[in-house]
């Protein structure tokens, strides 16, 4: 835990990688200091078909999956660490959004095998 899905246009590809996308989240969720770096998990999916509005604008919406527990302060500190860390790459016309979402402890039910 946490689970971090980024889901972009696939339009981006010809900017930034998923990669590196990938690697520059990751990185900001172990800068938080919130988690031990064995437990982040990070992962993107492309899309070809949205719409943002009523164009075909590029996206990047990031969803940080977590266990409850955490309060405003430090959620919105990983907020703002993972939407910077995606703003550092200057993609210019986008709509970058990143949200926290806590997941109940009661309710998770996990398995490693």
């Amino acid at each position: 835990m946490p689970h971090c899905i980024i889901e972009y246009s696939n339009k981006l590809e010809n900017r930034v990688s998923a990669e590196s996308l990938l690697k520059a989240v990751h990185q900001a969720m172990l800068d938080s200091n919130l988690f031990d770096p064995d437990d982040v998990k990070v992962r993107t999916l492309s899309f070809e078909n949205y719409t943002v509005g009523d164009t075909e604008a590029d996206f990047i919406h990031i969803t940080v999956k977590l266990l409850d527990g955490r309060d405003d302060a430090q959620k919105a500190e990983l907020s703002r660490l993972v939407f910077d860390s995606v703003m550092q790459f200057g993609l210019g016309s986008l709509a970058l959004t990143v949200d926290i979402v806590d997941m109940k402890k009661t309710t998770f039910s996990k398995f490693v095998g």
